[in-house]
């Protein structure tokens, strides 16, 4: 009797589908109020799928604004064709000096050819300052 795994498995694992790890990061000290603004953005190329594997943001109010606004760092997830959704944020419009938020996550599942992912800012405040931070981690592959 022989005993053997009978199905064929011919790319078993993302990892062994030409892998390529990447980040993307946004460093900003004492930004002024501004409009939603893109920091970094990823695509996934033609031919690849990818993992965001992993994410942190943070936002530091610097100084006291005016009349404070929201103000917040955002990862917007864009499907190919598709509409943009808010993935996660780190979000306050809390007017205190050293105010601080963080949002933090892994594993959000799989991108495809075309779909996108980016770290956006913004600040309605009419005055003030915040530091943003921001990194995603994803790992693409042969589809």
């Amino acid at each position: 009797m022989r005993l053997s795994n009978t199905q064929a498995v011919s790319r078993p694992v993302p990892a062994d589908r030409n892998p390529i790890m990447g980040a993307l990061n946004m460093g900003l000290a004492s930004a002024a109020p501004h409009g939603t603004t893109i920091r970094a953005s990823f695509t996934v190329p033609a031919g690849k799928k990818a993992d965001l594997d992993d994410y942190w943001l943070s936002i530091f109010r610097r100084s006291a604004a005016g009349p404070v606004g929201d103000y917040f760092a955002r990862i917007r997830y864009t499907q190919n064709g598709g509409g943009q959704v808010i993935i996660d944020q780190a979000f306050s419009n809390d007017n205190t000096v050293t105010a601080q938020q963080n949002a933090r996550n892994a594993s959000l599942g799989k991108m495809l050819t075309g779909d996108n992912i980016d770290l956006a800012t913004q600040d309605s405040s009419t005055a003030g300052t915040v530091d943003y931070n921001g990194t995603m981690k994803f790992s693409s592959y042969d589809a």
